[in-house]
């Protein structure tokens, strides 16, 4: 696998235009998709907007399986828009709560439809080519800012997933019992966006069996009223957040029994520790037969869906493949879906849990601890030393479980990070430390936040934000030396091949360049920073001819390590 340090910037794609990017410098003007239907810029026929919006739903309802999260309830297209030439559109899909009908709270999916002989071919939101047709669709129904935004949105939620397998968790059923893995990597076959790549179905024929919570978080959504054996939509489900992960990750549970699910659990925030009852697993929702269907995810339409996209993780209790079960049926053939980064050595139909049910001890009460320094109003040079101390109380009367996790949080530009090691601190031991060496992060000067993020072994998590304290970088962490080699004109960009714009250098000019032979001067999978012209944009990617990741830089960027491509 490839360090997350080197870049690889196989293709450059590089657009003038000074108005767009001046628009593009004051985020506040980006031109949002409206909430209710409107024309378009051209007139069109009612008639073709109709012809539209009927391939979108005919595209839907042929890919239940592709896009599960436009099923449950159903959706609305919204602000379908035609093309000056009539060959593109572009509309919006408003997803609805399946309990109460109501739109959800979350983001818009773009949709974009392009005209295929007589038909109109629909690209969905979680379609393959979906992030092409994107590029692809005129400004005239997307303007460069909103195709930015998407494509900026689309980058940011690859970036998002875990760069390693999470782990702690335990299979969801009772200790010593053993069930069946029907289905994991090869979900693929049904859901080939990939979305469900890291599930696992587990079920026992014709059997209802009582579901354990894999890892402690908080209820994020629940639905229990779905009849047992409805097939209509995606059936009853939980959705628990776990703040624990980096990023925050959600554990869902599908499928199961009508009001199975505790009354304890059916409100958004009461919390959930490991091995505790949580429903029971049964066929409601598109299932073909009692079995649970289980994804660690990050949200695909925002948090408050209950779909989301899954990520690697691993089971503590499954012996074979790092903790990763694996099926080789002919219901399911995980070997053809492996990819190169899945551990797929040994395959098993069965599996034997090491989950205890948690009823006995419920220990619910989170660790407690506080920053001891910084202090909130200081200033510091180029190290930041984080002091904390923490420990685990456990409920009256039970002993204490011990602290699974405690971590060193910060806040800048815009987003909180976890920095440091994983601690684990005792009550004989309760202190510790972390020198924070900012100029490695590449920390602009300027405000920092610092908290604590705690988890005790059964999953009890400490309050948001523990110990919050507010300091102050004033440290030029590269100060000024001779001027880059390299000086791009208003049309250009210039590539580096160290940080600080340091190292090998060349200059390119407006246009598309495929691979890496056009820029040997400094090197393939070497660029570490860039220069880009006030005109001009660069679209970068980690694999030739346009493909792998893709990210678009708007300015200047001394450290490209840090960067999703």
């Amino acid at each position: 696998m490839k360090k997350r340090h080197l870049f690889t910037p196989l293709l450059l794609f590089i657009t003038i235009t000074l108005a767009w990017i001046g628009a593009l410098a004051a985020p506040g003007n980006v031109n949002l998709p409206p909430a209710a239907a409107t024309p378009g810029g051209t007139p069109e026929a009612p008639l073709e907007i109709l012809d539209i919006e009927a391939a979108i739903q005919k595209a839907i309802a042929g890919h239940k399986n592709l896009s599960p999260a436009y099923f449950s309830g159903g959706v609305t297209i919204e602000n379908t828009r035609v093309s000056a030439d009539g060959q593109w559109a572009v509309s919006y899909l408003i997803p609805t709560n399946p309990i109460t009908g109501e739109p959800v709270p979350t983001e818009p999916g773009l949709t974009i439809v392009r005209r295929d002989g007589r038909a109109w071919a629909v690209s969905l939101p979680t379609s393959d080519n979906w992030i092409e047709m994107v590029r692809q669709v005129p400004y005239d129904v997307l303007p460069f800012d909103q195709k930015v935004m998407w494509t900026a949105q689309y980058t940011k939620a690859r970036a998002a997933a875990p760069q390693q397998t999470l782990r702690g968790y335990l299979l969801p059923w009772d200790a010593g019992i053993t069930r069946y893995l029907s289905t994991s990597v090869c979900h693929d076959e049904y859901i080939p966006s990939g979305n469900a790549h890291y599930a696992f179905d587990f079920y026992t024929s014709r059997t209802m069996w009582d579901i354990l919570a894999i890892r402690g978080g908080v209820v994020q959504l629940a639905r229990w009223d779905a009849p047992n054996g409805d097939d209509s939509d995606m059936g009853n489900y939980l959705l628990v957040k776990d703040t624990t992960t980096h990023p925050v990750t959600y554990h869902l549970y599908l499928h199961l029994a009508q009001d199975s699910i505790p009354p304890e659990l059916r409100t958004v925030g009461a919390p959930v520790i490991q091995g505790q009852f949580i429903g029971v697993a049964d066929d409601t929702g598109a299932s073909t037969g009692h079995h649970l269907h289980l994804q660690v995810q990050i949200p695909l339409y925002g948090e408050n869906y209950y779909w989301g996209r899954s990520v690697d993780f691993a089971f503590d209790d499954v012996d074979i493949n790092d903790g990763h079960p694996r099926v080789n049926a002919s219901y399911c053939r995980d070997p053809h879906y492996c990819r190169d980064t899945d551990v797929c050595n040994t395959f098993r139909t069965s599996y034997t849990s090491q989950n205890v049910r948690r009823y006995l001890h419920p220990d619910t009460t989170p660790p407690i601890g506080n920053i001891v320094s910084p202090s909130t109003g200081e200033t510091y040079g180029e190290i930041l030393p984080l002091q904390a101390w923490a420990y685990d109380l456990g409920d009256p009367g039970e002993d204490p479980v011990g602290i699974s996790s405690a971590r060193f949080i910060v806040f800048y530009d815009g987003l909180w990070r976890e920095v440091g090691p994983v601690f684990q601190p005792t009550a004989e031991n309760p202190d510790f430390s972390f020198d924070w060496n900012w100029c490695d992060y590449n920390i602009p000067d300027g405000p920092i936040s610092v908290a604590l993020r705690l988890s005790d072994i059964r999953g009890n998590q400490s309050p948001p934000l523990l110990g919050l304290r507010h300091v102050t970088k004033n440290h030029n962490c590269h100060p000024p030396t001779d001027p880059p080699a390299c000086q791009p004109a208003s049309n250009q960009i210039a590539l580096f091949s160290e940080i600080n714009y340091r190292g090998n250098c060349q200059t390119l000019d407006i246009g598309e360049y495929h691979d890496s032979t056009a820029f040997s001067t400094v090197g393939e999978n070497n660029t570490r920073s860039i220069l880009v012209g006030e005109s001009v944009w660069a679209n970068l990617f980690t694999e030739a001819n346009f493909h792998g990741r893709g990210e678009i830089v708007l300015q200047d960027d001394a450290n490209l390590g840090e960067n999703p491509v």
